[in-house]
C-alpha cells in the first residue's frame, strides 16, 4: 500500500511518523519523570536564576501531578485507515518494546570508507537484518521476523 502513494501522500505520512515519535517520546519523558524515585526534583527557569528545588511532601504531590498529565495525553490522536485496514504507524517505543521481547542488539559497524551500517542480531548472535540507519534496520527485522 505505501509503495503506491504519491510524494504529497509519503510527505504527509511522513509527518504524522515524526509528530508520533515526538508525541510519544514527551508521554515517556513524563511518566519516567512521575514514576522516578528521586529524592527531590529541580525546576530550572530559563535565565538559570530561577532555580526551585522541591523534596519532601511537595514533590510527591508534583511527581503525582505530572503522573495525572501523562495519564490524561492517552492515545496519539491521529490514525490512518487504508483498504486493507489499518496502516501501523512505527515508532521508536514499538521499536524498543521489539527489540527487549526478542532479545534482539542494534551494533553499529563502519563498514568501509565513509560507511556505517546498523545490524541487528539474534540471541544467537546471527545477522537479521542489516541497513545504513537504525530504524531503517530495525524495522526491516520487524518486518522479516513478524512475516516468518
Amino acid at each position: 500500500m505505501i509503495e503506491q502513494l504519491t510524494s504529497e501522500e509519503s510527505k504527509v505520512i511522513e509527518t504524522i511518523a515524526y509528530l508520533k515519535n515526538w508525541f510519544e517520546s514527551g508521554v515517556n519523558t513524563i511518566n519516567g519523570a512521575a514514576d522516578s524515585d528521586a529524592q527531590s526534583v529541580k525546576l530550572q527557569g530559563g535565565d538559570g536564576k530561577d532555580d526551585i528545588e522541591i523534596t519532601g511532601r511537595d514533590k510527591n504531590m508534583f511527581l503525582a501531578g505530572l503522573k495525572t498529565a501523562g495519564s490524561l495525553f492517552g492515545k496519539f490522536p491521529i490514525s490512518i485507515d487504508t483498504p486493507e485496514g489499518p496502516f501501523e504507524i512505527t515508532t521508536d517505543s514499538k521499536r524498543l518494546e521489539f527489540l527487549v521481547q526478542n532479545r534482539f542488539r542494534v551494533e553499529k559497524w563502519n563498514t568501509g570508507p565513509n560507511r556505517i551500517e546498523y545490524f541487528v542480531y539474534n540471541d544467537e548472535d546471527e545477522v537479521i537484518a542489516q541497513d545504513f540507519t537504525h530504524r531503517d534496520a530495525i524495522d526491516e527485522a520487524m518486518k522479516t521476523y513478524l512475516e516468518a
